[in-house]
């Protein structure tokens, strides 16, 4: 089993004033404790977190901890596309008119890797028939 995390879920994790920011941390003692099996998420995912965290005027040093704690937690496996991937994704973005570039490489990746279940908030990824979302 295993799970991969997407912006909206990781943006609510580390923003307190976040509308799912309870129910992110929730969900993340489960990731702790190893209940939804091995973490991933991409660097798409990460590009997109700490690009809304600066948007959003978070103070530096709080998008440099969430940043590195993403780039050094042993349990959150990154996830980087190659050239085929990257083409798939591009397909992929080209027949789900409802997701983002980013979103779309999320579905190649959780394909690839055999992830099947997702956190996030992004009801979007309902459609995806080989994707449960948990959040």
């Amino acid at each position: 089993m295993s799970i991969f995390l997407d912006t909206s879920f990781l943006a609510a994790l580390y923003n307190k004033s976040d509308q799912y920011h309870a129910t992110a941390q929730k969900l993340g003692q489960c990731l702790i404790t190893g209940e939804m099996g091995k973490c991933y998420t991409s660097e798409h995912i990460f590009s997109e977190v700490m690009t809304l965290l600066r948007a959003r005027k978070f103070p530096e040093n709080q998008i440099e901890k969430a940043g590195s704690a993403l780039l050094n937690d042993p349990l959150i496996t990154l996830l980087c596309m190659d050239f085929s991937q990257f083409q798939e994704t591009w397909e992929s973005f080209k027949k789900y008119k409802r997701l983002s570039f980013t979103d779309c490489s999320t579905v190649v990746l959780s394909d690839a890797f055999g992830i099947k279940s997702i956190a996030s908030f992004d009801a979007d990824f309902d459609s995806i028939k080989n994707l449960k979302r948990i959040c």
